[in-house]
């Protein structure tokens, strides 16, 4: 990390027993960090850590078997690792796990839901003092194969104009939506049902009863990430975009339909928008084109 706080060097081993709380982490920090792995069970996190060495390890305190606090002894036994930047992240202040990770040299914690805002700050935080574990072979070094090429923005536009032709998401993409309108959305889709559910019970947001129907599960993690959840799952499920493509082209319509309400408020519309987006000269500055006004159209 440099000294204005730049992470694109860090390399992070993320460790979580659920997969949804591993694709949240990567991405918020897709286009932030050098490389990313997952390990979803303390033993694999111990293995990757010994083979790879990260910067970092974003570790999950409750996990089965294994636990954060099991991986973390291990990783401080270990002589080329016992230096490690470790910050554990759990859904409970749990005051005595947390003196026994201080003991064990971890000072860096994250209580779930993680916000992107709070994980880069603490990563900073973190690696203030020091060194990247492998500045000497990354200095000239390739692109790691998993970290993201640069952005396409075409391939962007040709992920809204998807989005917007199927038309599931309409009805979450307003301010206006309520619990009845997103249960009622995906009301004839038991696999997001499903995924809502099981995200409400996963040991971020668990309570002391499992929520067993769309309405608690939204009610338990809240509006915005029950919309967020919606809007990733309806893309992946049934637009065959991944969880990032459909971030970055939701973001894309959203910006338009700000600055272009009129225009917007039709599907036709919105197309023809992004078709004029697409003829402008600049191909990288696509998407910063929706905060801009719109080229005029040409008048023969």
């Amino acid at each position: 990390m440099d000294e204005n706080g730049d992470l694109h060097d860090v390399a992070v081993l993320a460790v979580d027993d659920l997969e949804d709380n591993l694709d949240l982490i990567e991405e918020y920090l897709e286009h932030e960090v050098w490389s990313i792995l997952r390990a979803q069970s303390g033993n694999d996190a111990i293995d990757l850590a010994t083979e790879h060495n990260p910067d970092v390890v974003l570790l999950d305190l409750m996990m089965p078997g294994v636990n954060g606090l099991a991986v973390l002894r291990t990783i401080r036994s270990i002589e080329g690792l016992k230096d490690i930047g470790v910050i554990l992240q759990t859904a409970y202040a749990d005051k005595d796990n947390i003196v026994t990770a201080r003991r064990m040299g971890c000072e860096h914690f994250l209580c779930k839901p993680l916000t992107k805002e709070r994980l880069l700050a603490e990563m900073r935080t973190c690696l203030k003092d020091r060194p990247l574990r492998r500045n000497r072979e990354r200095n000239g070094a390739e692109e790691p194969p998993n970290r993201p090429p640069p952005k396409d923005k075409s391939a962007v536009l040709d992920n809204a104009r998807q989005l917007v032709e199927t038309g599931n998401l309409v009805e979450v993409t307003g301010d206006s939506a309520t619990i009845d309108t997103l249960r009622n959305l995906i009301s004839d889709d038991g696999e997001i049902g499903q995924r809502l559910i099981k995200v409400a019970n996963s040991t971020s947001y668990g309570g002391r009863y499992r929520a067993r129907t769309v309405s608690a599960a939204i009610i338990r993690i809240g509006m915005t990430t029950a919309k967020d959840l919606i809007r990733k799952a309806s893309v992946t499920m049934r637009g065959g975009l991944s969880s990032n493509q459909a971030a970055e082209a939701l973001e894309l319509l959203d910006n338009l339909a700000r600055r272009f309400p009129d225009r917007t408020a039709t599907t036709e519309g919105t197309l023809a928008l992004l078709e004029e987006l697409r003829g402008t000269s600049e191909p990288e500055n696509l998407i910063a084109a929706s905060d801009a006004p719109a080229a005029p159209a040409n008048e023969h």
